[in-house]
């Protein structure tokens, strides 16, 4: 059961990290350190994205496929918001009854919103899977070898798993990392856009 419960937690946490920043309080000093947290963000993928010495010239043909990307999370980010609507009813009733009466929630709805949250992560890794190769594919299309090779090695990927074999990785595989954790960002667009002009 604490496997099960762990992994449930897991899942929440994934899906609720990959939703778009909401307020939780109205307390200002919140709302400035999430300001400064962003900006600090910011900065940490300048630190990634200056050194590949794109020109805005090259800048803004990546944007595009740049752009294509965030459209595609958008809509599936709407998908997800229409696949949680579904769920809320029994929700709304399941947290009801607990605070009510006690009942604990049934497998049933447990195992509902946990298939829900499965299929929500799978559509994102397919989405993210192929946009970061639409995004990388015009990369190579418009940057030189010499900047491929900064953004192949600009990240090391056992920072996200520990016990990979950084070796056996392609300059393909190492070049997808840096377009899925750097260019495809929620913040990298805006930041791109800017560095365009």
């Amino acid at each position: 059961m604490k496997r099960v419960l762990t992994g449930v937690f897991l899942i929440a946490v994934m899906v609720f990290a990959a939703m778009p920043a909401v307020a939780f309080s109205a307390d200002p000093k919140v709302d400035k350190a999430d300001a400064t947290i962003k900006k600090l963000h910011e900065l940490e993928l300048l630190n990634q994205i200056l050194p590949i010495l794109m020109t805005k010239e090259q800048i803004r043909k990546i944007l595009p496929e740049v752009e294509k990307a965030r459209d595609k999370v958008k809509k599936t980010q709407e998908l997800e918001r229409q696949e949680l609507a579904k769920l809320e009813a029994k929700v709304d009733s399941a947290l009801k009854d607990a605070y009510d009466t006690g009942k604990v929630p049934t497998t049933e709805v447990i195992g509902e919103y946990i298939a829900t949250f499965r299929k929500m992560i799978g559509a994102r890794q397919l989405i993210s899977s192929a946009n970061a190769d639409n995004v990388l594919e015009k990369m190579k299309e418009t940057l030189n070898d010499g900047q491929l090779k900064a953004l192949e090695n600009a990240l090391d990927p056992r920072i996200s798993d520990p016990d990979l074999e950084v070796s056996k990785l392609t300059s393909a595989q190492k070049q997808l990392y840096f377009v899925k954790m750097i260019l495809l960002d929620p913040l990298s667009y805006d930041i791109l856009l800017k560095l365009s002009k």
